[in-house]
């Protein structure tokens, strides 16, 4: 979503009708869980909105893109992100990444599908599902779509990453490559797209041609040049954007490697960047996250100052092997905080004391004068349940009422450690394949803006 504080006319009538849809759907879909008691003892420490019940339905088709010994990629892999467009209640967008994908040995990349395109789907709401109606692939300036191998050995974006096929056949390197994680889609038909490559945002008009990229390097409106610190495959995650969609606004996921990994490792400092795609303006704001080990998957807008933020581990709910803690949607807010942009651009960016910011413990930064955005719990996904290890997409829905939650399936394929293609399996014993899992509060977040 774009501009906070503008109201969607998804209206409540609509929503009851919905849920009902939902519930006829699939007599699992209605999560409940533990809500109510959560919401009771969080109401009396906050007046802010908190989650109490939540329903899901699956986006469809799972149609296959290959079969490798008996393991399907799935068509499937369009949760990396999700949008809405105002006055398109039963209408969203969703995004894949840069395509199915596995380790291999060493810095090897094995690309299932190598000629997978990056692409926004467009999904409507057909009996209660989310049916796929259009596909827009990602495309360069000239009109030629996008892969989503690495853009090189060097350079802006390089990730150190050699793509290989599944037999180890080496391939080319795509300098137009792109690792998209981020989306928003425009009242004007446009979309920005954030990636984990350079990191880039990109412009793309309506059919998906690219209109506009940034990145710490190069474009119109360069990216601050520290961003390019950015750990391989853990760059810019989730995308908000204000104004009209004329400043946008970036979370990186994981710390910098500022001014080495060992400083990511250990920090709990995450950036956001706000960009100003009229005027070039940059400004950053330091978010804590609640853990070094977790990320950030989406950023979404509430208003100019306060977002939605997806702070999560990357496990399965309920999982023998080790359960995930951490699923948490926080309401963050701007106001008050510092922006750390550094005016000069320097390659590791502000300096406090001959350290960088990743390198500053929290009491470090707070002795500095550095002030963090506010954060407040709004949704625990595994209250509810939430079954997905990758909680990705967020859109704020309903007037404010309602969170919209994707996941990233992997095209429902994993790897065992050691290169091969294995299919990507929940705790249940299901494959894990896309949804949308919306998550319904007892207020509204814009009520007050």
């Amino acid at each position: 979503m774009r501009d906070a504080g503008f109201r969607r006319p998804f209206t409540p009538i609509v929503a009851v009708t919905f849920t009902g849809l939902v519930l006829a759907a699939c007599s699992s879909d209605p999560a409940t869980g533990p809500a109510p008691q959560f919401a009771a003892i969080s109401a009396a420490h906050s007046r802010t909105p908190l989650a109490v019940s939540a329903t899901h339905v699956p986006l469809l088709p799972n149609d296959v893109l290959a079969t490798y010994n008996g393991v399907n990629v799935y068509n499937g892999g369009f949760g990396s992100a999700i949008d809405q467009r105002d006055g398109h209640k039963d209408e969203f967008y969703s995004l894949t990444d840069r395509g199915p994908n596995v380790s291999g040995t060493g810095n090897d990349k094995l690309f299932a599908v190598p000629d997978f395109h990056p692409q926004i789907g467009r999904f409507e709401f057909e009996h209660g599902v989310l049916v796929r109606r259009e596909v827009i692939v990602l495309k360069d300036a000239s009109g030629k779509p996008k892969t989503g191998l690495p853009v090189g050995p060097s350079g802006c974006g390089a990730t150190g990453e050699v793509p290989r096929a599944l037999d180890g056949t080496l391939l080319p390197y795509d300098p137009n490559g792109i690792d998209s994680e981020g989306l928003r889609a425009l009242d004007d038909g446009t979309f920005w797209v954030s990636d984990e490559y350079g990191p880039f945002i990109t412009h793309f008009d309506r059919r998906g041609r690219t209109l506009e990229q940034n990145s710490p390097c190069s474009g119109p409106h360069p990216l601050p040049a520290v961003l390019t610190l950015r750990q391989a495959n853990k760059g810019m995650e989730g995308l908000a954007a204000i104004a009209g969609g004329h400043i946008v606004v970036g979370i990186i996921q994981n710390p910098l490697d500022n001014p080495n990994h060992a400083a990511a490792k250990t920090s709990h400092l995450l950036r956001i960047v706000f960009l100003n795609v009229r005027n070039g303006a940059i400004k950053q704001y330091a978010y804590l996250m609640d853990d070094p080990s977790y990320g950030a998957s989406e950023i979404e807008a509430i208003s100019p100052t306060r977002f939605l933020v997806d702070e999560r581990d990357g496990k399965f709910f309920n999982d023998p092997a080790g359960p995930s803690v951490q699923k948490k949607i926080y309401m963050i807010d701007i106001a008050g905080a510092t922006n750390i942009n550094d005016p000069a651009n320097g390659p590791n960016g502000l300096m406090v004391g001959g350290k960088t910011l990743e390198q500053l413990t929290d009491s470090g930064l707070a002795a500095n004068g550095i002030v963090p955005v506010k954060k407040t719990l709004v949704v625990d996904l595994l209250a509810f349940g939430y079954p997905h290890d990758k909680a990705e997409g967020v859109a704020l829905i309903d007037e404010g009422r309602t969170i919209a939650v994707s996941n990233d399936d992997d095209f429902g394929v994993s790897d065992d450690g050691k290169g091969h293609l294995i299919q990507k399996i929940l705790p249940s014993g299901q494959v894990d394949h896309n949804e949308v899992w919306f998550f319904h509060l007892n207020g509204s977040l814009r009520a007050d803006h």
